[in-house]
């Protein structure tokens, strides 16, 4: 638990004194996890491929997730269909609650 708690301080302190920005942070944080598995020998070149094999396939994931969710946002606007939607919601009889 203490070095856990030791790299999460070292994170967080950066951060609000404002020496490092949340990104150059995260680089700490990265690094003090391999310097501690390296310290306890847990670290080899078959967990480094396994764990950037891993962040990888999560940034690719993402990656296709923005891609889908801007060009859907961009086809809704170039068709019109959110102009139609709210000229068809607001001419609606409702009373305003």
């Amino acid at each position: 638990m203490v070095p856990l708690g030791f790299i999460i301080f070292l994170v967080l302190v950066c951060i609000f004194l404002g020496w490092t920005t949340p990104t150059e942070s995260a680089v700490l944080g990265a690094m003090g996890s391999i310097v501690l598995a390296a310290c306890y020998r847990k670290l080899s070149i078959d967990i480094l491929n396994k764990s950037v094999m891993s962040t990888i396939r999560l940034a690719a994931a993402i990656l296709m997730i923005l891609t889908g969710a801007i060009t859907f946002g961009q086809i809704l606007a170039f068709s019109g269909v959110t102009r139609e939607l709210a000229a068809y919601i607001s001419g609606l009889p409702l009373p305003p609650i």
